[in-house]
This record gives C-alpha cells, sequence and structure tokens, in this order.
C-alpha cells in the first residue's frame, strides 16, 4: 500500500529506511506491483538495525517512508501499521536430522511445547532488544535453558548462522518464509509474539 491514495500516476524517487529483513523479505513484491501501476517511480531502500534512527530519518526529511517495529512516533509524523508478524522458531533443514533438532507441533503447525528447547544450541539477536528480551523472558517462563552458540546482529546473519547448524533461533514470521526451502518453521501462537511494523 505505499504510496496509494487519492493521488494516481506518481513519478519520481520515493525513498524508503527499514530494518533489513523488512527490505530483503518484505518489500520487494509490494514495490514490483507499485512499479507496475506506476512505471515512473523508481525506489532507494536503506535498511537499518534501529526504530530510533529509523524514525529520526523520516522525522528530519531525509526520506519519504520510514518501516519501524512498534514504537511511539512523533505527533508531526503520520503513522499507521502496515506488517504485523508473528516470531517463528528457524531451524535448518539439513541439520535438523542430523542433530534431532525436530519439535512437536500444534494442530495448527506450532511450536508445541518450548520445553523442547532445553540444552539445544542457539544463536541469539543481539540487535533487537524487544524480541531478544521477550524471547528470553517466554524462556525463563517455561524454565527452559538453552545453549548459547553466537549472537548476530542482524537477520541476514541469524539466517545463515542456524542455516549452517549453530542452532536453531527465533526471527519474524514473514522472514523465515521468505526461506523456507532451507529451513523448518515453527510459528510462535502467544499473542506477545506478535510484531507490529509501522
Amino acid at each position: 500500500e505505499i504510496g496509494r491514495g487519492s493521488n494516481t500516476g506518481f513519478v519520481g524517487e520515493i525513498s524508503i529506511v527499514t530494518t533489513h529483513s523488512v527490505a530483503a523479505n518484505y518489500l520487494p513484491g509490494i514495490i514490483q506491483s507499485f512499479q507496475k501501476e506506476h512505471p515512473g517511480t523508481f525506489f532507494t531502500i536503506s535498511g537499518c538495525t534501529e526504530a530510533g534512527t529509523i524514525i529520526a530519518t523520516v522525522a528530519g526529511s531525509s526520506v519519504d517512508i520510514g518501516l519501524a517495529l512498534g514504537h511511539s512516533f512523533p505527533r508531526s509524523m503520520a503513522s499507521r501499521p502496515l506488517l504485523t508478524s508473528p516470531l517463528a522458531l528457524l531451524v535448518g533443514k539439513e541439520h535438523a536430522a542430523a542433530h534431532n533438532w525436530r519439535f512437536t507441533r500444534d494442530a495448527n503447525g506450532n511450536l508445541a511445547d518450548l520445553r523442547e528447547l532445553n540444552n539445544i544450541p542457539y544463536v541469539d539477536f543481539a540487535r533487537d532488544a524487544s524480541m531478544t528480551q521477550y524471547i528470553h523472558g517466554l524462556l525463563a517462563l517455561h524454565n527452559v535453558s538453552v545453549a548459547l552458540t553466537a549472537k548476530v546482529n542482524t537477520s541476514i546473519l541469524l539466517s545463515r548462522y542456524v542455516a549452517m547448524g549453530f542452532g536453531v533461533s527465533f526471527i519474524d514470521s514473514f522472514t523465515a518464509e521468505a526461506q523456507s526451502d532451507v529451513f523448518e518453521i515453527y510459528p510462535l501462537t502467544d499473542t506477545a509474539a506478535l510484531r507490529v511494523y509501522t
């Protein structure tokens, strides 16, 4: 829905700043559809890891659009939720059988029992404080202790380390689904695991 409204015939540059995972895994299809309707447009897309930086970039008029994870925005800035994504457990398909990293699913295909992660090698996401705090709290609530093997600061690195067999991890579902040929994906059912990008 980027750029849509009462205006038609958009032309020129549309600049966007967002997280690396949204830029790589969510926006391409939207941008492609938009450009079919408005062939005179082109996009400049910047990846960023911090919501505060995204908001400051938009507030400073350096870009047209910013997509940030659930954050409070200045009143001078128009905002609305665009994407809601649950978190999902990510397991490299190549290593799932070799290490017996198979987990029980509920009737809807979601992760059924977090306790099965006890002592499993784990790749932690070091940059996203809200997700990290939520996951650590959820694991503690279920008395789960994972075996930390690495901490990484982008979803691209997290995906790569999980794919290489360093362990399992949690990531936004839309990022996981974009790589479903490489990963077993177990969505979380807890409503607190929903992440809203605005």
